[in-house]
């Protein structure tokens, strides 16, 4: 079960974030799907903080933005070391 539920976490979190780039018709332009797709994430990312404040008994909102900040951390470190010249 553990190795079930192991697999299973990264694999719908990645999809929930692809779901905009399934549809693109819906959408204006590719840049709007690009947007939403951050969004979502960023937005998966608060619930994953507020469910982690909410065990924690704490603030859920703080928590939740604690973990925005922390991914958006981790992008702008991404891009970083993705640029090679």
């Amino acid at each position: 079960i553990v190795a079930i539920v192991d697999g299973l976490s990264p694999f719908l979190a990645a999809l929930i974030v692809l779901i905009p780039f399934f549809v693109p018709q819906i959408f204006p332009t590719i840049q709007w799907v690009y947007y939403t797709a951050i969004a979502m994430a960023l937005l998966a990312l608060f619930g994953l903080g507020a469910f982690l404040g909410l065990v924690s008994r704490r603030n859920v909102i703080v928590y939740g933005l604690r973990t925005i900040v922390a991914g958006v951390i981790s992008i702008g470190i991404s891009l970083l070391l993705g640029v090679s010249e």
